[in-house]
């Protein structure tokens, strides 16, 4: 006999360290299998061989490790999937073996911090589980129909910048173009400032003597002037 279970999570909200995701309604539940959804704690009731399928899309992570859950049973080993991204989709997919039923199953934070779910997309985690139990089955029965497509995973992060690329060859040097027109003449600059007095030059040589010149008129008669002698 098949079992089947899918349970979404649309609240938004965050998930501690070590603490279950809440999966707050169910789409399929078939077969000897429950969900609590006050508690995240799935019970497989029949001994068999379980498929599970789960993500959740993370808006970020207070972890220096990034964002990772681990899915938990009671019996066996714990299947963990992580990312170094905190914000993106941590994607998980394992197989439990149940011998002795009853058998529980929990998805955890495991991380050392609080995880925020997404705030851009309307289903935040999803988890599918499809199982077989021991007994003998009937014939297949026919194919169900296609079910509804699911909603698109959030946005990846941008990757990092690749590396600039080499610088390419240098071209030819263009060919020299034609000489332009004569430019109009420009205006007279401003007359500059008067330069310093030269120095003194030699003294030139004596000129030739000049020709004599008219006789002056006659001078005025002097008086006459009697002298006693006392020899």
């Amino acid at each position: 006999m098949s079992i089947f279970l899918q349970v979404e999570r649309s609240a938004a909200g965050m998930v501690e360290p070590n603490a279950n995701v809440i999966f707050d309604s169910t789409a399929i539940l078939l077969g000897n299998i429950n969900y609590d959804n006050s508690s995240g704690i799935i019970t497989l009731l029949e001994s068999g061989v379980y498929e599970f399928y789960w993500w959740v899309a993370t808006q970020t992570s207070l972890a220096s490790e990034g964002a990772g859950f681990v899915l938990v049973p009671s019996e066996g080993a714990s299947l963990i999937s992580n990312s170094p991204l905190k914000i993106g989709e941590v994607v998980g997919v394992g197989i439990i073996e149940v011998e002795t039923a009853p058998v529980t199953v929990e998805l955890k934070n495991n991380t050392d911090a609080t995880i925020f779910y997404s705030s851009t997309v309307p289903v935040k985690a999803s988890l599918v589980v499809a199982g077989t139990n021991n007994e003998t089955t009937g014939p297949t029965g026919p194919t169900g129909p296609t079910g509804p497509t699911g909603p698109t995973g959030g946005i990846g992060p941008t990757g990092p910048t690749g590396d600039t690329g080499p610088i390419g060859p240098t071209g030819d040097t263009g060919p020299t173009g034609p000489t332009g027109d004569i430019g109009p003449t420009g205006d007279t600059g401003p007359t500059g400032p008067t330069g310093d007095t030269g120095p003194t030059g030699p003294t030139g040589d004596t000129g030739p003597t000049g020709p004599t010149g008219d006789t002056g008129p006659t001078g005025p008669t002097g008086d006459i002037r009697s002298y006693r002698s006392y020899w």
